[in-house]
């Protein structure tokens, strides 16, 4: 089974904490026992995509939506992908990304045709709004879950995902988000204190550390 690394494209020194309470011995572990790094990864590949694709739900999203709904919370569904994909190129996951993004914004249209004063039935059957924006949706559409995602995605939706981009750009290649995702984690790890602030930390592992 592949391991999803803490932080893919972050050097070495930055992957693997060490703790000494006496010397000797060293401990050494990797980043990711002593904190979550999801969060500060998906701030990496948000600021990637917007840096490769300008246009879209999320020009100006500084972090990832949530919603008290799990269908509709973005940033719960994304930090589950990673995990159960075990995402190892970092073009996957800005990939994925993305069409969450877009999912996200059929499940907000939805939501929104529910309260539309021009929503009437349609012939054939169902209901939605017969004007303005959101013409013809249907209130009861739902975006792909995280489970959706992740039973489809290497054989269905990767590959419609990668067709996309290049639809838009017909030299495009994974190596291109590889290297925008490289470019915005070396961005963010300028300031050392906003990367310790992204980072959830885990107090058990620290103080079981430290014992």
């Amino acid at each position: 089974m592949r391991r999803r690394h803490a932080m893919l494209l972050l050097p070495a020194t930055i992957l693997a904490l060490s703790m000494q309470t006496q010397a000797p011995p060293r401990v050494v572990v990797d980043l990711d026992v002593v904190a979550d790094t999801l969060p500060l990864e998906s701030e990496v590949y948000l600021s990637a995509l917007q840096s490769l694709r300008p246009e879209g739900p999320w020009r100006d999203q500084r972090d990832l939506p949530q919603h008290r709904w799990r269908t509709f919370d973005l940033a719960r569904k994304y930090h589950r992908v990673l995990r159960e994909l075990r995402v190892v190129r970092p073009a996957d996951a800005c990939m994925m990304l993305r069409l969450l993004f877009e999912e996200d914004e059929v499940g907000r249209r939805a939501i929104a045709a529910r309260k539309d004063p021009s929503g009437t039935k349609w012939e054939g059957g169902g209901w939605a709004p017969t004007e303005g924006e959101l013409q013809g949706v249907r209130p009861g559409t739902r975006p792909l879950t995280a489970g959706e995602v992740v039973e489809n995605w290497d054989e269905v939706l990767g590959p419609r995902c990668f067709a996309r981009w290049r639809s838009e750009d017909a030299d495009f290649q994974l190596a291109d988000i590889d290297d925008a995702v490289a470019t915005a984690a070396a961005q963010r790890l300028e300031d050392a204190a906003a990367v310790a602030d992204a980072l959830a930390w885990r107090p058990d592992a620290l103080r079981a550390l430290r014992a």
